[in-house]
């Protein structure tokens, strides 16, 4: 009889607590279901915020209120040559960051198919704004950015820690 390895949210575990706990026979199978429960998360978001797209603009005033707070730290930041947006949405972020950075090439990145389309018909004439459907977990940009920035979004993103491993391999060093 194989022994089965006992794991919850946080890795193995001792005790056996039934509401946490489900067994898997060895830590592949276990990243295996990790990796098809992110999947499946990733493929609602993206497709939840598509079929919002229509009204998201117009119902998007706590976004918006964020975005606008988090452009206050940009104030005395001098122009960076590249600007990395994740969880661009509709460009409203975007819109504030080339509103501020005025030449700046910025790319934004979403999930959202639809979201993304409607952001590009926002920023159809401005060439400095590149607009992709990417997944930030697994996204490689061509270019290194000075600057990666983002507006509630990253509570979206599981496991957060691999967002932050993967985003520190796109920053420029300086």
């Amino acid at each position: 009889m194989r022994r089965k390895l006992l794991l919850n949210r946080q890795g193995p575990k001792r005790g056996f607590d039934a509401s946490e706990m489900v067994a898997f026979r060895n830590i592949a199978q276990y990243n295996r279901a990790q990796q098809m429960k992110s999947d499946f998360h990733r493929r609602s978001v993206a497709s939840r915020f598509s079929a919002a797209a229509p009204t998201y603009d117009h119902t998007a005033k706590v976004q918006l209120g964020v975005a606008l707070k988090l452009m206050r730290f940009f104030t005395d930041v001098p122009n960076p040559a590249r600007v990395l947006e994740i969880g661009c949405g509709t460009g409203l972020l975007t819109q504030l960051l080339a509103d501020r950075f005025p030449g700046v090439e910025i790319e934004g990145i979403d999930l959202a198919k639809d979201l993304v389309r409607m952001a590009s018909h926002r920023f159809a004439g401005n060439s400095n704004v590149s607009l992709h459907v990417a997944d930030a977990l697994t996204y490689r940009p061509g270019r290194l950015s000075q600057v990666i920035a983002s507006s509630s979004t990253f509570h979206w993103i599981t496991p957060l820690k691999d967002l932050f491993r993967t985003g520190a391999g796109m920053l420029k060093p300086d």
